[in-house]
């Protein structure tokens, strides 16, 4: 299937166009463009790697599974079992002679080893409301790096082995860049992972492999080293053109969690909106000890609507932030703390919508 960039060119002609060219020329569009290097090299024709330095590859869709959970962290395991994965991700501005761009918002998210992912109540994925592993965000650095720790992924049936990636760049609370991809992994790895570690034995075959999956692309395998009993180490560089000229001038509202023993979550968030006027984000969060909440409702910077509690048993506890009518309906982040009685505290945010008045 050929992908077009907006000249019209085709992947395969964009490259031979950028061989032409000269090597560190950007090529023209819109698409995606990934930085090769020696080691990406090894496995083009003879020559391709020293006629270029950007080659086309394809942006893909969200996928139904993308939570913004706006957890800012390195190591996404949560206590997930599986062959361990240290991925970096180098983000260039292909616009500009393919630079290392920073201040890049990069997400990552994947299913566990079950083929489950947290945080969604689906047939085939069971109920994981309220959990957020396997998920992450992290800046890009002035190299336009960021490094995630993670497992290998499993597998679910429909699709084959991958994890979701996207980029974004903010302006205060403004969405400036938003671009999707997936990144897959060799088959020949993939079989040794399956056949010989435990957390990924399960029942059922698995159909859809790299070959016959409607979404894989070649140009986003992820080469990597190591072996399934130590882990695996990939790197995957993405280029994007039309970026703004600097990143996100905002972090966009992210907290990395200050102690990962408390042990609650966010089991559900609802926005109500009434005749009469009154409005409300709902928070419930499911705590299994003793812990105090404190909910807040912000937009930049600013305090909506705030609920606190005294200390509560473990259980299902709903916290209602009302809402004033003067408050413009829209996004909106919704910060969770929840604190122990031995005074550990952990943080859970979630961008939320404001409902609008009901007349």
């Amino acid at each position: 299937m050929s992908k077009q960039d907006r000249s019209g060119l085709t992947r395969r002609q964009a490259l031979t166009a950028a061989g032409t060219i000269g090597a560190g020329a950007a090529i023209a569009g819109s698409g995606v463009l990934g930085r090769i290097g020696d080691e990406a090299g090894q496995d083009l024709a003879p020559g391709v790697a020293e006629a270029a330095s950007c080659v086309l590859t394809p942006s893909m869709t969200e996928g139904p599974y993308f939570v913004d959970e706006l957890l800012k962290r390195s190591d996404i395991r949560a206590g997930q079992a599986g062959v361990p994965l240290e991925l970096t991700i180098n983000v260039f501005n292909a616009s500009d002679s393919c630079d290392a761009y920073s201040g890049a918002i990069v997400d990552i998210w994947q299913c566990n080893a079950q083929g489950s992912y947290s945080d969604i109540s689906a047939s085939g994925n069971g109920n994981t409301s309220g959990e957020t592993w396997l998920r992450g965000l992290q800046e890009t650095d002035s190299n336009g790096q960021v490094k995630f720790t993670t497992i290998y992924p499993g597998w679910y049936q429909g699709r084959t082995i991958h994890i979701h990636l996207k980029v974004r760049t903010f302006s205060g609370e403004t969405t400036t860049y938003n671009f999707n991809t997936q990144l897959f992994f060799p088959e020949s790895i993939t079989a040794q992972v399956l056949a010989n570690v435990a957390a990924y034995s399960r029942s059922g075959t698995r159909q859809v492999t790299n070959s016959n999956d409607g979404i894989f692309d070649a140009d986003m395998v992820v080469p990597l080293a190591g072996n399934y009993n130590d882990g695996y180490a990939g790197v995957i560089d993405i280029g994007l053109t039309d970026l703004p000229d600097e990143g996100s001038t905002d972090d966009p509202d992210t907290t990395t969690p200050q102690d990962e023993s408390v042990a609650a979550s966010l089991a559900a968030v609802k926005a109500v909106s009434r005749r009469d006027g009154r409005r409300a984000v709902v928070a419930t969060v499911r705590n299994r000890e003793k812990a105090k909440i404190d909910a807040r409702l912000l937009r930049g910077g600013n305090l909506l609507a705030r609920k606190r509690t005294g200390m509560l048993a473990a259980g299902r506890h709903a916290a209602n932030l009302r809402v004033g009518r003067n408050v413009a309906a829209g996004s909106a982040v919704l910060r969770v703390i929840v604190t122990d009685s031995a005074g550990n505290s952990k943080t859970i945010q979630r961008r939320v919508s404001v409902p609008r008045l009901k007349s």
